[in-house]
């Protein structure tokens, strides 16, 4: 699907894209939206995306819709949370929303506005899959982590997990729920020392007779078998190292950029609360001068 975009250099889409894992600003999947605002007032920007969102939403009978905002110096973050089988639906969503906002506030008229609307229908009835939502909720409720991508889903970690095909999820009550399970995983992320962490780990476990499993910017490994090799550090690479039968712990090299851009690549995650995560945010902004998402990282 195609959807315009006014070309203006006070409203810039600066991207859209699928929110898979718990992020920045929530747990929920769904898609996130970025925008950046020049010479125009913040707040009626903001208050056009609502509206057009809140519009659209109606005209889609879109089920419990919940949206947040989060402001960052020179533009948001707009987030719309979506059920998993819905993630490409709500990134339509939300394009489509902001064009509608942008030829408003830019006095432009929209084009092909029926057309737009109907393809996202399209859209949310070819990606509706009932099995892997049901998946999803099982494994919740069984208390094992849930992965999935365009192709495979997965439930539990490593030598206590078990992948299907999205097309052929079995029924929940067909799967021996008593043998799948996760396995110990940290995930070590920052600006310098990732990949010397997880090999310094992936070392200690390997001595304690542990089948050990790492992800970094270099390869995935699970013991001394290299699976593939290349940057890895995102949510990509640690779903192929967790699906892996053999693995027993995992040390997974997460990087800043895929968080903010994708959410973490684990649903099932402990933290050692908001105090660690404002030191962690703090730590970010202090090291992290010039890089890409800096803006976006600045407003944590």
């Amino acid at each position: 699907m195609d959807i315009p975009h006014p070309d203006s250099e006070s409203l810039i889409l600066d991207g859209c894209r699928r929110l898979t894992g718990p992020s920045l600003v929530w747990s929920d999947t769904g898609a996130i939206l970025d925008v950046l605002v020049r010479d125009m007032d913040m707040e009626r920007v903001l208050d056009c995306c609502y509206r057009q969102v809140d519009a659209l939403l109606t005209q889609l009978h879109w089920r419990q819709p919940k949206l947040t905002h989060r402001r960052f110096e020179n533009g948001f973050n707009l987030l719309l949370a979506a059920p998993i089988d819905q993630l490409y639906s709500a990134v339509m969503v939300l394009e489509t929303a902001w064009y509608f906002c942008a030829c408003e506030l830019l006095q432009v008229a929209v084009e092909s506005q029926e057309q737009l609307i109907q393809d996202i229908f399209d859209e949310i009835q070819s990606e509706k899959n009932d099995s892997l939502v049901e998946l999803q909720h099982a494994a919740s409720e069984h208390g094992v982590d849930f992965l999935v991508d365009d192709d495979i889903v997965s439930i539990g970690h490593g030598e206590g997990s078990s992948s299907y095909n999205v097309a052929q999820i079995p029924p929940v009550e067909q799967i021996d729920w008593q043998s799948i399970h996760d396995i110990p995983v940290a995930m070590i992320t920052g600006t310098n020392g990732k990949s010397t962490s997880v090999r310094l780990l992936d070392g200690i476990a390997r001595a304690a007779n542990q089948i050990s499993g790492v992800t970094s910017t270099d390869f995935v490994r699970v013991g001394d078998e290299i699976l593939e090799q290349g940057d890895f550090s995102g949510p990509g690479g640690a779903r192929l190292l967790l699906r892996d039968p053999r693995l027993q712990v995992a040390f997974l090299e997460v990087a800043r950029g895929g968080i903010l851009r994708r959410g973490l690549p684990l649903r099932r995650a402990r933290r050692a609360g908001d105090q660690c995560r404002q030191r962690s945010s703090r730590a970010i902004r202090c090291e992290y001068p010039g890089g890409p998402d800096r803006d976006q990282v600045c407003g944590a």
